[in-house]
């Protein structure tokens, strides 16, 4: 308990974050072939971050890029 006698509310665990999924997500992702998860990184972030150089734009997707494939997120 808290220190005003109140309960303290564990956090939320990963069956319980898979059990809020949505009816019809299979809980897979898509696997992008290189180019196509190259050009979408690079069409968010010059969206969503437009002051980007160009220089910070290689840099964030390489290390996106490194992060997916380790994951299995790319094809190849």
């Amino acid at each position: 308990t808290k220190a005003d006698g109140s309960p303290v509310t564990p956090p939320a665990t990963a069956s319980a974050a898979a059990g809020a999924r949505a009816a019809g997500d299979d809980g897979l992702c898509d696997v992008l072939r290189h180019d196509e998860f190259v050009a979408e990184v690079t069409e968010i972030l010059l969206s969503s971050a437009p002051t980007l150089t160009g220089s910070q734009i290689l840099q964030v997707r390489a290390g996106m890029l490194e992060f997916a494939t380790k994951r299995g997120w790319i094809e190849g």
